[in-house]
């Protein structure tokens, strides 16, 4: 499988069929995420739901997060600006680029059609 890439604000989401990769230093704000642990890779198969909220012009930023089995997710993005930054298992997806919502809509689907053929 060809990697899927998305850049989000806080960071860049890599999918290549077994593992996810969030890369926390770089995102479409160019700056470094408030989360510098560097990147995190998580295997597919840990993966048990992806939560999608998509982006858009009009409605702003959107979400993709990966819950992981067994995890204590560090921080609900969809509830609180203050916890935007905190759950490591997620990207803020921007509204203004509709190139990268869509290659995060695509490793959503790439990702829920591994889950579902296990």
């Amino acid at each position: 499988m060809e990697p899927i890439t998305a850049k989000g604000i806080d960071g860049t989401v890599i999918f290549d069929g077994a593992t996810i990769t969030i890369d926390y230093t770089h995102g479409l704000a160019g700056r470094r995420s408030i989360i510098t642990r560097g990147s995190k890779q998580i295997p597919v198969g840990s993966i048990q739901a992806v939560k999608w909220k998509p982006a858009s012009f009009w409605s702003g930023s959107g979400l993709i997060e990966f819950t992981i089995a067994g995890a204590v997710e560090s921080g609900d993005r969809s509830r609180h600006k203050a916890k935007l930054d905190r759950n490591e298992n997620a990207v803020v997806v921007s509204g203004w680029s509709r190139r990268q919502t869509a290659n995060m809509a695509a490793i959503k689907d790439a990702v829920l059609q591994v889950i579902a053929d296990r």
